[in-house]
This record gives structure tokens, sequence and C-alpha cells, in this order.
């Protein structure tokens, strides 16, 4: 955490890529994507995908390293600042997101940034089965 010493907030924020990680997402990959793909990544992906260990090491970089607590904002990947794909540095595209998210769960006349409090379905306890 940044120190609040200095008159700064105290909170620090980080974006990051873990990388590809095999995850139990991988298992499902010949039900939804094309068959053949599981042997793929099995026989081959297997060189470059990291294990859940591996992938988790830039969360636990950033949540643990000084220097890392002294910066704020910054994207990492493979427990380094890196500049990211230009896609993530795009403006308009990040508008589309947001509106697309926003319509998917419903949300889409919210404002979080405005004074309005969010709908109160949204802290609504789920539905239960029947």
């Amino acid at each position: 955490m940044v120190s609040t010493e200095r008159g700064e907030s105290g909170v620090t924020t980080y974006c990051l890529h873990p990388g590809a990680v095999a995850t139990e997402l991988f298992e499902h990959f010949d039900t939804f994507l094309i068959p053949g793909t599981r042997f793929l990544l099995d026989n081959v992906g297997r060189f470059f995908i990291k294990t859940p260990r591996q992938g988790a090491q830039t969360s636990i970089y950033c949540a643990v390293s000084r220097s890392a607590a002294r910066q704020s904002g910054l994207y990492y990947t493979d427990c380094s600042v890196t500049t990211p794909f230009p896609i993530g540095r795009d403006d308009e595209a990040a508008r589309r997101l947001w509106e697309v998210s926003c319509d998917i769960v419903g949300l889409r006349d919210y404002d979080p940034l405005g004074d309005a409090d969010p709908p109160a379905w949204l802290f609504a306890d789920p539905p239960t089965k029947t």
C-alpha cells in the first residue's frame, strides 16, 4: 500500500495478465471449441501454458512487492510492468465494452460515477429454486 504520510490515498491499483493458465476451463474446450483442441492443449500447449501456481505469481507479486507498492495504475505480466496491447489502450473499445456489459447485466442507464444510488434489485437476494 502507498504511504499516506505523503498525502496519497493509500490505495494502489494494478491491472495484470497472468498468462495462459491451465485451469478447469480447459476441461471443456472440446465441448465449446473445435474438437481436438483438448488434445493440442494437453500435448503441445503444456510447453507454453502455465500451471495455476505459475499463473498466480504476478498477482502475488503485486500484492506483496515493495516496489509495486510504490506504483499504481500500471499493467503487469510475468511480475514486470509492461505495456498492454493496443486494444487494451483503446478508449473507444473500452466505452463499447462498458456499454455492452451494462446491457448484459441490466444496468444500461446506471452511472457508477453519478449521484444516483444503484438499483435496489442489484443487492437483493437471488431467487431460490423450488
